[in-house]
């Protein structure tokens, strides 16, 4: 129920390094709160403007091979079409930025009502997550395979569960960012 003191982690888990690691955040799963979290969340990352890459301000990565970032942009569009997805960042302007000889794509947030949302489980090269509502007896059942997943619970029974998981490579448990590894 404290959701609120973990938006930063999430932040960083989906952003940085222009959320280009595999080990970058795609999905947030929570039985509860998704829709508070889902624009908490938006409101940190959504306005992150494209800035040049000699920028040290500059948190964005460009796509520079011709007409990526609009395809890209383009399918996650027709995703997004689907009941049950909303996008909680277009309210911080346009997320496809052209330029001359590359283009950006920035930061986008999707709520899902459900796991059975299509766009639930894509992953994308650029800051991109979902935050999807699922219950909690059914999490581990419906997110699949996971490079790196970060546990945030007090519940001890599902702290087991997730360690036992064979779908999920490497686990934190607590407040860590996928990003961080230290093995």
């Amino acid at each position: 129920d404290n959701w609120e003191q973990y938006i930063d982690l999430m932040a960083e888990s989906v952003a940085i390094n222009s959320g280009r690691g595999c080990i970058n955040c795609s999905g947030i799963w929570a039985s509860r709160h998704t829709k508070e979290i889902a624009a908490a969340l938006a409101a940190k990352i959504g306005p992150i403007e494209v800035k040049p890459p000699t920028d040290p301000e500059s948190k964005l990565a460009a796509f520079t091979v011709p007409g990526q970032g609009k395809a890209v942009w383009g399918m996650i569009e027709a995703e997004m079409k689907e009941a049950g997805a909303t996008d909680l960042t277009s309210q911080y302007g346009d997320r496809l930025v052209e330029m001359e000889r590359c283009s950006y794509l920035r930061p986008i947030v999707v709520h899902c009502t459900s796991p059975e949302v299509a766009i639930s489980k894509k992953e994308y090269m650029f800051p991109f997550t979902t935050v999807v509502e699922c219950p909690q007896d059914k999490m581990l059942e419906k997110i699949g395979y996971t490079l790196v997943g970060t546990v945030i619970t007090k519940n001890e029974a599902l702290i087991r569960q997730c360690t036992n998981a064979t779908h999920i490579d490497r686990l934190n448990i607590g407040a860590i960012p996928t990003t961080k590894l230290n093995w």
